[in-house]
Order: structure tokens, then C-alpha cells, then sequence
């Protein structure tokens, strides 16, 4: 995957990391003392009390990693995908109309920001289409007034002769 869309899974990627590392910092300077109390106060021993928080934490984290991981890659996929295609739709006919194509529009879909994209680019090729056709109506227009004279002169020339 690349472009924007491993950019945005990456992205996901880092930000699931650094809150699964937030949290097993957090839990594991606070909450190991605080457990450790609330279990000897209950007639634990300190080791026994550490051991179970030890493997709780390292279950819960382990199992919470998995799931933050999964679910921050489905939602980066499924972003990258409603970003990725439009973007592609826009430069497939930005292609089309480089070629010579100007009848060549996108849908718009995606978010706001891409709908916007499609408009502009949109407006741009009907505008582009749009003089094309005033172009050939002048190149057509010029060449009839052009041609009345032209026989003129020929018509004299032959006169002339």
C-alpha cells in the first residue's frame, strides 16, 4: 500500500501505539502499587500480588493491542478507500482531458473536501470544452468570411487575365 493511503494506515498505526503505550505507562506506575495494597490489605502477599497484577496486565494489554490494532487498521482502510478512490476518479480524467478528452467529468463522492475537488475540477473542463467549441466556431466562422473575399479576388484575377 502507498500514497495516502499507508500514510493514513500508518498514521493509525502510531496513534493506537502510543495510546496502548499511554495507558501500560500509566497502569503500570499507578495501578501496580494500588494493587498490590488493595490485595495485601485483602491477605495477599506482596509477590502474590504482584504476580497476579503482572499477568492480568499482560493479558489485558496483549488482548487490548490486538483489538486497537485490528480496529485502527479496518478504520484506516476504510478511510484510505473513501479518500483514495475519488482522488483516483480526478486524476483519470485529469489524463482524459490532457489527451484531448474535455467531455471527461467525476462523480462527486467522497468527503466535502473531495465533492468540492470534483466541482472545481468539474467547472474547470466544462470551461475548457466550452472555449474549445467557441475556438472552432471562430476557426469556422473565420474561414466563411474569409473565403467571400478570396473568390472576389480570384474571380478578378481570372478577369485580369
Amino acid at each position: 500500500m502507498s500514497g495516502i493511503a499507508g500514510r493514513i494506515v500508518l498514521a493509525s498505526l502510531a496513534v493506537a501505539a502510543t495510546a496502548i503505550g499511554v495507558m501500560a505507562i500509566g497502569v503500570l506506575a499507578y495501578g501496580g502499587a494500588v494493587f498490590e495494597q488493595l490485595m495485601v490489605e485483602h491477605g495477599e502477599t506482596v509477590a502474590a500480588a504482584r504476580a497476579m497484577f503482572d499477568q492480568t496486565v499482560s493479558a489485558t494489554f496483549g488482548l487490548a493491542g490486538i483489538v486497537a490494532t485490528a480496529v485502527s487498521l479496518a478504520l484506516a482502510l476504510l478511510l484510505a478507500r473513501r479518500i483514495e478512490r475519488p482522488l483516483g476518479q480526478v486524476g483519470r480524467a485529469a489524463r482524459r482531458v490532457a489527451e484531448g478528452d474535455l467531455s471527461a467529468r467525476v462523480l462527486r463522492t467522497g468527503p466535502v473536501e473531495i465533492r468540492s475537488l470534483a466541482d472545481s475540477f468539474n467547472q474547470m473542463a466544462g470551461r475548457l470544452e466550452e472555449q474549445e467549441r467557441f475556438r472552432r466556431e471562430f476557426i469556422a466562422n473565420a474561414a466563411h468570411e474569409l473565403r467571400t473575399p478570396l473568390t472576389n479576388l480570384q474571380g478578378y484575377l481570372e478577369a485580369l487575365r
